[in-house]
């Protein structure tokens, strides 16, 4: 059970000291970045009894460090992003994922909380401006979509992946 108490431990720490390390950022105009992974319940498997199933243990401090920040962003993975061959694109290796990105409290103004953002990160290289830009365009209705035909003015490109590569090859063309 000794190791059950010391996966919270850190999480702990920081609910406990955060608001003196708020305090000194504060005064010295200092931002700080940290990184959290809240936890809520932990499934142990099997303590030192035999038969004795551990469930649901939980960790302390997780939700205590949600009361200090000022801004806090929820990162969570919806799919990954595979090359699509034309046959059974789940046997073809990830490039990259979508990740969806939310404010869930931002007390730094410019803004409110609950706005929400699609990341299209590559393996090796980071986010796509790219592919959230051509999202964008399309969810916002500034270029037009006909079946799988994709307009600009008097630009056309045949499905999604001609967009994006001319899009990548002409940056200024766009702007």
């Amino acid at each position: 059970a000794s190791d059950n108490v010391r996966v919270g431990l850190t999480a702990g720490i920081l609910g406990e000291y955060l608001p003196l390390l708020a305090t000194a950022f504060d005064r010295g105009k200092i931002v700080g970045l940290l990184v959290n992974q809240v936890s809520e319940k932990i499934e142990s498997g099997f303590d030192a009894s035999p038969g004795n199933v551990l469930k649901g243990i939980t960790t302390k401090g997780g939700h205590a460090l949600m009361h200090i920040p000022s801004i806090i962003l929820q990162i969570g993975k919806r799919s990954l992003l595979r090359a699509d061959t034309g046959e059974d694109s789940y046997t073809n290796p990830p490039y990259g994922q979508v990740s969806l990105v939310n404010v869930a409290k931002n007390k730094a103004g410019g803004g409110n909380p609950d706005h929400k953002a699609k990341l299209f990160i590559t393996y090796g290289h980071g986010v796509d401006d790219y592919e959230a830009l051509s999202d964008y365009l399309l969810d916002t209705g500034l270029v037009r979509t006909t079946g799988g035909w994709i307009g600009y003015k008097e630009s056309k490109w045949h499905g999604k992946a001609n967009f994006l590569g001319d899009l990548r090859g002409n940056p200024g063309l766009y702007t």
